[in-house]
C-alpha cells in the first residue's frame, strides 16, 4: 500500500516548483527588449502625433512641428520626439518697430523609451533603388521649390529632424530628403547607419541638418509623408537597396536624449505700435495723434507680439475728454479675437471709431486698447500711449492730382481720389464738385459719386466752371473767350455772356473774370454784379462789368487767376507767378507768396477766418507740383508766413476749398 504524501511534505513541493518557474522566467524577462519590440505600435503613435499637428495648423493658422531630436546633429536615430508651435519669421526687412519674432515653443515631448525600449525612430536616408519607385525620376533631395524655408524659425538654430506643417496643410522641412513625392521617417526595432553626403537640390537653410545613409534595419515600419501633409505607413523600408537585415539588438550608439520642457513662464502681450488712418499733418495737428471731421472716421491698425507666441485679443474703449459722448467701434463692446499677419511677423488688429452723431468742433477723445493673451495676461495704452483725437470741421481741399481730382481733409488727412478730370471747385455747401472732364463741364458728389457730364459740346473747350452763390447756377468759360451761365435743374444756357474768361462767383453775388485790355495788351481783372436768377428771366438782367485799376506800383501787373476769398471781401490772384491780394476796390495790394525760382503759382483760396485767415495755392515746378497753405494777416502788408506743405505729387490746375 502506497504511502500518501504529508502536508508538509506538499507544502515543500510546491515550494520548490515555484524557485524553479520563477529562474525560468527570468531569462525572458530580461529578453523582453529584444522580443517584444513593436515598430508597429510606436509607428502608430507617431502617425498619430504628425496628423494631430496637421489639424492644429490648419484650425489655428498656425505651423506645427513633429520634430525628431537629433543631438545637434550627432544622431538620426531617436526614442522621442515633441512638438513645436509658432509662426515663421516675416518677410524681410521687418519692420523696425517690432520686437524679433518668438522663438516656436515646446507644447509637448513623447518619449517611449520605457514603454517601447526597443523601439527607434531613423530620420535619415538610405539608398533608393529608382526601379522601384512611383516616378523614377523623383529621386532624392532636398528642398522646397514652392515653400516658405524654415530659415531663422528655431532660435537659436537647430539640427534636429523638423516636419512642420502648415495652416494651408502642407508639410515643410529643415532640408530633409524626400523621393516619390514623400518624406519618409523609419520606425525599427534595431538599426545601423554611417555618415552620409548632402543630397542633391538647392538647400533652404544655412544650417541643415546632419545627413546619414542607413546601412541595416530589423522589422523596419516605413512612414511617408506626403509634400502636401498626408500620412501613411507600410511594413517595410520603401524602395531601399543595399540595406541589410541586422536582426534585434541595440544599435552601436546609444540614441539621442529626449528634450527636456521648461516650464513656461507667460508675459503679457506687448504692443508694438498703432497706425492712425489718416495720419495727420504734423504741421497741423496742434499736438493731437488724430483729427477727424465730425461726421468722419477713424481706421486704427494695432500690431501686437507675444513673446510667448500666444493667440491675442484686442478691446477698444474711448473716453470722452470734451464732448456730447463717446463714440463707437467697428468691432462690437468685448475682445475682438485677431489673426497673426505671417507677412509683418506680429499679430494685426483693425478696427474703425467714429465720433457720436452729433459731435462738434473742437470735441476731444481718448482711444485705448487692451491686449490679452490666452492665458489672461493682459497689456492697457494709458497716458502718453493711448489716442488723442480732436474732431475738427475744417473743411476739404479739392485738387488734381496726376489727371485726378482729389480731396484732403482741411486738417491735412485723408487724402481720397475721386474721379479723373481737373480744375475743381466745390459748391458752396460743400456736397457737390464742378469740375473739368477733357472739354467738358461735369459735377459729381463731393465723394465721387454720381458723375454727371453737363456740357459736351464738339468744338467746343469749356474753361473752369464755378457755382452761384445759392449753388443753383455754373459760370464758365466758352473757347476762352466768353464767360456763359449754366441753370443746373434744366441744364439751360442764359443767353447772356460776358467777354473775357476763368470766371468766379463770390459769396456776394459777384462775379470776377480776366479780361484782355486791348489797349495795354494785359490782363485785367474785371468785376460785375452777378444775381444768377436774373440772368435767365425773361428779358434778362446784364450785369455792368467794372475794370478793377491797380495801384502803383502795380498798375502794370499782367493778372490772372483770380478768385474771391470765401467771405468774398478780398480777391486773390497772380502776376509773373506770385500770388497777390486785395480787397474789392484793389485800394490795398499785397504779395503774399513769392514762389521759388522755376517754379509758378496758380489759383490761390483766400479763407478768412478766426483765428487765422489760409491762403491755399499750387505751386508747380519741373512736372511736379504742390499743394501749400500759409497763414495770412489782412493787416500785415508782407508775405504770408509759416507755409505748409499738405500734398506733393503731380498736380495741376486749380484748387478750391468747401466746407
Amino acid at each position: 500500500m502506497k504511502r500518501a504524501f504529508s502536508l508538509a511534505e506538499l507544502m515543500v513541493a510546491l515550494g520548490i516548483l515555484a524557485l524553479v518557474t520563477g529562474l525560468a522566467v527570468l531569462p525572458l524577462r530580461r529578453s523582453r527588449t529584444f522580443t517584444q519590440a513593436n515598430p508597429d505600435a510606436v509607428a502608430a503613435v507617431v502617425s498619430s502625433e504628425m496628423r494631430s499637428a496637421r489639424l492644429k495648423a490648419i484650425a489655428k493658422s498656425m505651423p506645427v512641428a513633429v520634430v525628431i531630436p537629433s543631438q545637434n546633429g550627432t544622431r538620426a536615430h531617436a526614442q522621442s520626439l515633441y512638438v513645436l508651435e509658432g509662426y515663421l519669421p516675416a518677410v524681410a526687412p521687418r519692420n523696425p518697430v517690432l520686437p524679433a519674432e518668438p522663438a516656436p515653443k515646446m507644447v509637448r515631448v513623447i518619449d517611449f523609451s520605457k514603454e517601447y525600449p526597443g523601439v527607434y525612430l531613423y530620420a535619415g536616408g538610405w539608398n533608393v533603388d529608382s526601379a522601384l519607385l512611383t516616378d523614377s525620376t523623383l529621386t532624392p533631395a532636398i528642398g522646397d521649390a514652392v515653400g516658405p524655408s524654415l530659415e531663422n524659425w528655431t532660435k537659436p538654430t537647430s539640427q534636429d529632424y523638423q516636419y512642420v506643417f502648415m495652416p494651408d496643410g502642407r508639410v515643410l522641412t529643415n532640408d530633409l530628403p524626400h523621393f516619390d513625392g514623400n518624406y519618409h521617417l523609419l520606425v525599427a526595432a534595431n538599426l545601423s547607419y554611417t555618415a552620409g553626403s548632402v543630397p542633391p537640390g538647392t538647400a533652404t537653410m544655412t544650417t541643415g541638418p546632419a545627413y546619414f545613409d542607413l546601412t541595416a534595419a530589423y522589422r523596419p515600419v516605413t512612414l511617408s509623408i506626403s509634400l502636401q501633409g498626408s500620412v501613411a505607413s507600410v511594413k517595410e523600408l520603401v524602395a531601399a537597396t543595399g540595406v541589410t537585415d541586422c536582426g534585434g539588438g541595440l544599435p552601436s550608439v546609444p540614441p539621442a536624449s529626449a528634450p527636456i520642457q521648461s516650464p513656461l513662464v507667460n508675459t503679457a502681450p506687448q504692443v508694438a505700435d498703432v497706425t492712425v488712418l489718416p495720419p495727420p499733418n504734423p504741421a497741423l495737428s496742434g499736438g493731437f495723434d488724430a483729427t477727424v471731421r465730425p461726421d468722419g472716421f477713424l481706421t486704427l491698425v494695432i500690431r501686437i507680439v507675444d513673446s510667448q507666441g500666444d493667440q491675442v485679443s484686442c478691446q477698444w474703449t474711448d473716453t470722452v475728454v470734451s464732448g456730447p459722448g463717446p463714440g463707437s467701434f467697428s468691432v462690437p463692446a468685448g475682445r475682438q479675437s485677431i489673426e497673426y499677419d505671417n507677412l509683418q511677423g506680429c499679430w494685426v488688429a483693425t478696427s474703425i471709431w467714429q465720433p457720436p452723431v452729433n459731435a462738434l468742433q473742437g470735441n476731444r477723445f481718448q482711444l485705448s486698447a487692451t491686449v490679452t493673451d490666452t492665458l489672461g495676461a493682459s497689456f492697457t495704452l494709458t497716458g502718453s500711449a493711448a489716442i488723442d483725437v480732436e474732431t475738427r470741421n475744417a473743411g476739404r481741399f479739392f485738387f488734381c492730382d496726376d489727371g485726378y481730382i482729389c480731396s484732403l481733409n482741411g486738417d491735412g488727412s485723408s487724402i481720397r481720389r475721386l474721379a479723373q478730370g481737373s480744375d475743381p471747385e466745390a459748391s458752396p455747401d460743400g456736397s457737390k464738385v464742378a469740375f473739368l472732364q477733357g472739354n467738358n463741364v461735369a459735377t459729381m458728389n463731393s465723394d465721387g459719386t454720381k458723375v454727371q457730364t453737363l456740357l459736351s459740346t464738339p468744338g467746343k473747350v469749356y474753361g473752369p466752371p464755378s457755382w452761384s452763390p445759392d449753388g443753383l447756377y455754373l459760370s464758365f468759360d466758352e473757347d476762352g473767350a466768353s464767360v456763359r451761365f449754366l441753370r443746373l435743374h434744366d441744364q439751360a444756357l442764359s443767353t447772356v455772356t460776358l467777354v473775357g474768361s476763368r470766371p468766379r462767383w463770390s459769396s456776394q453775388d459777384a462775379l470776377v473774370y480776366e479780361q484782355l485790355d486791348t489797349v495795354s495788351g494785359l490782363n485785367v481783372l474785371t468785376t460785375a454784379p452777378m444775381v444768377a436768377s436774373d440772368l435767365f428771366l425773361a428779358t434778362p438782367v446784364a450785369p455792368t462789368p467794372t475794370n478793377i485799376t491797380m495801384p502803383a506800383p502795380y498798375d502794370t501787373l499782367n493778372v490772372g487767376e483770380a478768385a474771391w476769398s470765401n467771405n468774398g471781401g478780398y480777391l486773390t490772384f497772380s502776376s509773373a507767378g506770385a500770388i497777390y491780394s486785395c480787397d474789392t476796390a484793389a485800394s490795398s495790394v499785397v504779395e503774399r507768396y513769392s514762389p521759388a525760382s522755376g517754379s509758378t503759382t496758380q489759383r490761390a483760396w483766400m479763407m478768412v477766418g478766426e483765428p487765422a485767415t489760409k491762403l491755399v495755392f499750387v505751386e508747380r515746378s519741373a512736372g511736379s507740383g504742390q499743394l501749400k497753405m500759409a497763414d495770412v494777416n489782412l493787416s500785415d502788408a508782407n508775405l504770408a508766413g509759416s507755409v505748409i506743405n499738405l500734398r506733393t505729387g503731380k498736380l495741376t490746375g486749380t484748387c478750391s476749398w468747401g466746407p
